[in-house]
């Protein structure tokens, strides 16, 4: 699958009150996560174990919509840089600025964190969220496909 890393400046950004940030994704994360359509979603213990992998700061956004949390995204900050990931919104909770929110929550933190650029990758056929990400100031850094390998022959296969 074509994929696009995306980049942009960071500066001291202002942090949003309502976006709740915290140091590990919460059940509703991964609730919402999983309802987004996120490719961890489906996968909670492969993530778990990405996650145990991770040495850098990071950090998971949530913000809620009439009461339920209704987007989520997650963050890690090293060398300068803050990388965004598994941002998502509720398929019932679109089209109301909530990512952005969460979005910019994360790139405040990565801020604090003393990162000077952002970086995220999309999918190209990804028309909202490349919209979204090109109004927050994201541009294409570069492409790249991503592969996965077939599954292993395993007995007489």
């Amino acid at each position: 699958a074509p994929v696009w890393v995306c980049t942009r400046g960071v500066s001291a950004e202002s942090a949003d009150s309502g976006v709740h940030l915290a140091d590990r994704p919460s059940d509703e994360w991964r609730r919402v996560n999983a309802a987004a359509g996120e490719h961890y979603g489906s996968a909670p213990a492969l993530f778990d174990q990405l996650l145990g992998r991770i040495r850098a700061p990071l950090i998971f956004a949530t913000v809620a919509d009439g009461g339920q949390t209704a987007s989520v995204g997650m963050a890690v900050a090293e060398a300068g840089r803050v990388g965004l990931f598994e941002i998502g919104t509720h398929p019932a909770h679109r089209r109301r600025g909530l990512a952005r929110r969460v979005v910019g929550a994360l790139l405040a933190w990565g801020a604090a964190q003393g990162a000077t650029g952002a970086y995220l990758q999309v999918m190209p056929d990804n028309t909202p969220a490349l919209a979204l990400y090109q109004g927050l100031g994201f541009g294409e850094a570069y492409r790249y496909w991503y592969r996965v390998a077939p599954a292993p022959v395993t007995g007489d296969g």
